[in-house]
């Protein structure tokens, strides 16, 4: 099956080459569309809105501060359930509803609509933008995997969202709101 890779570009520009570069070891993924989130950002968002221009039905996401095996998650994936990677460190934490897509993920095309569950009750706000992420897995079945990944020093940098003082009501705030629906 033919893969459509959507990352986003923000500030790790050195970081994307790399992945870029990784990326087109695999043979599935045949298709890289970026974001660029550096004029517009939509956040995590922003790469929903790109996997909806993708030529494949499968796709595949993952944040620009890491290296992943997307073979190992690639095989696992059949299509039925949203398949992601995780930390085993992060694993008990991030492995139920609200699983992360940024250690990699496979995901049908047509799931994005779920999204519309959110958006029709809440509109495109400011929660959606930054935690779409959180909220369209909440919103589907899923499958994490413990993998190995490769962080890039930025993954603890300032930069990263988790390290923002507002990160946990965002989160908190996305997921009652996600309950609710």
């Amino acid at each position: 099956m033919a893969v459509t890779a959507v990352l986003l570009k923000y500030k790790r520009p050195d970081e994307l080459v790399a992945i870029c570069d990784h990326l087109e070891q695999y043979d599935f993924i045949d298709e890289i569309l970026i974001r660029d989130n550096t004029e517009d950002n939509l956040m995590c968002y922003g790469r929903y809105l790109t996997a909806k221009e993708a030529k494949n039905d499968t796709i595949y996401v993952q944040d620009d501060d890491c290296i992943i095996d997307v073979e190992t998650l690639y095989r696992r994936y059949d299509g039925t359930k949203l398949v992601n990677g995780m930390k085993d460190t992060h694993i008990r934490a991030y492995s139920g509803k609200d699983s992360i897509v940024g250690w990699g993920t496979f995901f049908d095309k047509s799931w994005i609509k779920v999204l519309d569950k959110y958006i029709n009750k809440y509109g495109e706000d400011d929660v959606l933008v930054r935690e779409a992420d959180r909220i369209f897995t909440s919103l589907l079945p899923r499958e994490t995997i413990v993998m190995e990944i490769k962080d890039f020093p930025s993954a603890t940098s300032i930069d990263a969202l988790y390290n923002e003082p507002e990160h946990y009501a965002y989160k908190s705030k996305a997921l009652h709101r996600v309950a609710e629906l």
